[in-house]
């Protein structure tokens, strides 16, 4: 019989990445019934998907944000070039 202390590190983990939103999730094995998602805010809107976006610093090497803030702070970039 496997210990039940055992079975409760084992997850199971979805990654999704889209072209347009992306999200994950887990569950442990011992109780797949129960799913944890990651929600996502941008202004009003709480979601359990980002935009696929990604935010990199000008050394092209630095990651600055993601998500919603990514899109967020691209759209200032782009209305306030500097």
């Amino acid at each position: 019989m496997v210990d039940e202390a055992f079975l409760a590190r084992f997850l199971v983990a979805v990654i999704d990445f889209g072209t347009s939103y992306s999200g994950w999730s887990y569950s442990f094995k011992l109780d797949p019934t129960i799913v944890a998602t990651k929600n996502w805010q941008g202004d009003q809107l709480v979601s359990s998907k980002a935009p696929t976006c990604v935010l990199i610093e000008p050394d092209g090497k630095t990651f600055s944000a993601f998500g919603y803030d990514a899109a967020t702070q691209y759209s200032e970039l782009a209305e306030n070039p500097h």
